[in-house]
């Protein structure tokens, strides 16, 4: 990286004060799905940004939160020992806090055990960073973050005491913040806490400590925060009651039959598609071929709103249309496709389920037959409605009805 004759050190890329950027440039062009956008990001991508990106500014003039720079550091701590980073992690860190369950690579065993992530009802798949797992591809547990509060409190100590105590240490000021650097950590001045958090697409987590009162707390939820999911807050709060909670973002309550009239297919005059679906009675906005997100229903009206990594988009339901507008740009109007109803059949364990997909609550007569003569109605039907299995056991053909 060229650095201006500035030196970078580990710890400008410890405080992040090292001049990179939060997400490499390039990572873009990797992207598969959005629910997932490091998960095609390796380490020839890594090391193409960094053969080619110019520092904005000399290492150590000013703070900018990095990813990249989390990463690279990490990697270049791996090589130095001629190690995986994880292989490293766990010898210097984790086995000597007895974090034996915190982990990348997850067994077996291990992914049983994972709570899928999640913004709200739409799941979020495994959270994958791969060369940039340094900055937050670890996943762990209560018992073991339990113990990694002991070692920050000094409770425990052991050999990586000495080392963890060093890492609390203000290592950068920010005149301009409530907080200065530690290494990694955030130092609160008025607080008189230091704490470190981080969201996922489907997670959202929160360690913090006050050694005045000897006290730790350590959140981790598997659902991505948005201001009706205020972790920090809880976590500040429950380290200092004093810390104020703020309100909750109150969702309107909207009747599930009014959901279900909007839902379906919407295409805009450039061709591109938008699904809604329906899940335990909240909206979702499906994009084919990226990911889906969850649409919050903030008003009385027919207005909703995407949440999701400063993805702040505003969607409505005008009749047979809808509206979408993405962090106040231009307003986008998809006209609604009707689709007629379809059956398919679903192996589900030693079962077969027969599934009707379409519009809304338009009721569609259900027939089998096992000549194509002589068809025996299953009864009317919507989509709404639980999928069959019994009664499809000895059947061989399935119909629409007339």
């Amino acid at each position: 990286i060229p650095t201006g004759g500035a030196t970078m050190t580990l710890e400008h890329l410890a405080t992040h004060t090292s001049g990179l950027p939060n997400s490499p440039p390039n990572l873009a062009a990797t992207i598969t799905d959005h629910g997932n956008q490091f998960a095609n990001y390796f380490q020839s991508d890594f090391y193409e940004f960094l053969n080619t990106y110019t520092l904005p500014r000399a290492p150590g003039a000013s703070f900018e939160y990095s990813n990249a720079g989390i990463g690279l550091l990490g990697h270049v701590l791996a090589l130095s020992q001629g190690k995986d980073f994880e292989t490293l992690l766990k010898e210097r860190v984790l086995d000597p806090m007895g974090m034996l369950d915190t982990k990348i690579t997850l067994s077996e065993g291990d992914e049983e055990r994972r709570a899928p992530g999640h913004h709200g009802v739409v799941e979020r798949p495994k959270f994958e960073m791969n060369i940039l797992a340094p900055a937050g591809g670890l996943l762990s547990c209560g018992q073991d973050l339990g113990n990694y509060l002991e070692y920050q409190l000094g409770i425990q100590n052991g050999t990586i005491g000495p080392a963890v105590q060093a890492a609390h240490e203000k290592h950068f000021d920010l005149p301009g913040m409530p907080y200065d650097m530690g290494l990694g950590w955030w130092i609160w001045r008025n607080k008189g806490v230091i704490q470190h958090g981080g969201d996922s697409h489907g997670s959202t987590s929160f360690v913090g400590f006050r050694d005045s009162t000897q006290t730790g707390v350590a959140i981790v939820s598997n659902n991505r925060g948005h201001n009706s999911l205020a972790v920090s807050d809880l976590g500040f709060h429950c380290l200092n009651q004093s810390e104020p909670l703020n309100p909750i973002l109150q969702l309107p309550a909207v009747d599930e039959e009014d959901l279900r009239d909007v839902v379906g297919r919407y295409e805009h005059v450039s061709g591109t598609v938008f699904n809604i679906g329906l899940e335990h009675g909240w909206l979702f906005l499906d994009i084919p071929g990226q990911t889906s997100y969850t649409l919050f229903h903030i008003s009385s009206g027919s207005q909703f709103k995407m949440l999701d990594f400063g993805l702040d988009a505003d969607v409505t339901f005008p009749a047979e249309r809808m509206t979408y507008r993405q962090n106040g740009g231009t307003l986008l109007s998809f006209d609604r496709i009707r689709r007629d109803g379809a059956l398919s059949l679903v192996r589900s364990g030693d079962q077969i389920r027969l599934l009707l997909e379409g519009e809304g609550d338009l009721s569609y007569p259900i027939e089998w037959s096992n000549d194509l003569n002589t068809w025996n109605t299953l009864g009317p039907r919507t989509i709404w409605d639980d999928p069959y299995e019994e009664a499809i056991g000895g059947a061989k053909y399935f119909r629409i009805g007339e």
